[in-house]
């Protein structure tokens, strides 16, 4: 901790929080996946046709962007994203597109998981303070983590 004062405290927090990516909403109310600018996207392009969001107080917000959620567990009908430059602190999934492009989406009190051909795409938990459930997206997959080759002979273990 630094310290430059007694009225002034400075406190370590730790390492830099610009890489840990904003949460991913789980939105039943959402009609298609909206994105901040930083979410992780393949296949960004400018749209022809931007989308206008109203907000609740009512402003709008306009797309700016149609990318791919940079999720490959997902269907591509599911990782249709319109990135929204006023969205600052969500993406918002919507279970409407998830559920349309064939995905199964099951909610219980404390978590959410999507299945995709019966496989886990993305899980979720329920956040004690606003009661969203936040989907954590797939670990990366391990490059060095590759199928080994097995010939007509057999493997060691069954010579």
């Amino acid at each position: 901790m630094l310290v430059t004062s007694s009225q002034d405290m400075v406190h370590d927090l730790g390492p830099p929080t610009q890489n840990i990516p904003k949460p991913l909403i789980a939105d039943t109310g959402s009609t298609a996946n909206f994105s901040t600018i930083d979410t992780p996207v393949i296949n960004k392009r400018i749209t022809t046709n931007p989308i206008a969001i109203k907000n609740p107080n009512g402003s709008i917000m306009y797309s700016s962007h149609e990318a791919e959620l940079d999720f490959p567990s997902l269907p591509h009908a599911a990782r249709h994203v319109h990135i929204v430059p006023d969205l600052e602190h969500n993406t918002l999934i919507s279970i409407g597109q998830l559920c349309d492009a064939g995905c199964d989406v099951t909610f219980d009190a404390a978590t959410v998981t999507v299945r995709y051909k019966n496989n886990i795409a993305l899980t979720g938990t329920r956040t004690p303070t606003t009661r969203t459930r936040h989907l954590r997206p797939p670990p990366p997959k391990d490059p060095t983590n590759k199928p080994t080759e097995q010939t007509a002979q057999g493997t060691p273990d069954t010579q």
